[in-house]
């Protein structure tokens, strides 16, 4: 193994050991603690009577599948971590137009309250980050990751003065459907 994959994966089991029990949270994400927005309508009639695609993959956006698990996750994490106040409602519904589960349900829960509060825009809010590293979880059935960003958040008011390049870990899980892969859960730790 050479040596950048083995720091970014030995970077990402330490962000995720030493912040993982910190208690800090990120004061823009809504954790839903159930999935229930990927199991669809139970009202609705099963996909095989509908004749059409299960409620998951109708749930994502075409093209919003990645080839990969990891390429899902660096695309789900990109966007989430780079916004303005004045694209932060839009970036929140492709979010949920690439994902599935608790990560769509928290992202269309986060663009309904954001879209309503004007307090980023007066602030002149910006958040600009960099994805350090992906790692699976260990002990997990293979869909469970671990996500490391690098942040700067910039603003006026309470936003000024934050400090530059903090390290933000994310568990992830992820889901394989027919058209590939999707984020299914995102839960910031730190």
């Amino acid at each position: 193994m050479n040596r950048r994959p083995r720091a970014m994966i030995l970077t990402a089991a330490l962000a995720a050991f030493v912040l993982g029990g910190c208690g800090l949270s990120d004061p823009y994400t809504v954790n839903t603690p159930t999935d229930t927005v990927a199991h669809g309508d139970p009202r609705q009639p099963a996909p095989e009577r509908r004749g059409a695609r299960p409620p998951l993959e109708r749930a994502v956006a075409p093209g919003g599948t990645s080839s990969t698990p990891t390429a899902a996750l660096q695309r789900y994490a990109t966007l989430y971590v780079n916004w303005t106040a004045q694209t932060l409602v839009r970036n929140l519904h492709e979010l949920a137009s690439i994902s599935i589960g608790g990560a769509r349900a928290s992202a269309l829960e986060a663009a309904a309250r954001t879209g309503r509060d004007d307090t980023l825009r007066r602030a002149g809010v910006t958040n600009n980050g960099t994805v350090l590293a992906i790692a699976q979880r260990r002990g997990g059935d293979g869909n469970a990751w671990v996500v490391v960003t690098s942040e700067t958040t910039r603003g006026s008011g309470a936003y000024d003065g934050l400090p530059l390049h903090t390290p933000h870990v994310t568990y992830a899980t992820v889901a394989r459907l027919n058209a590939g892969w999707v984020v299914k859960s995102w839960q910031p730790q730190s």
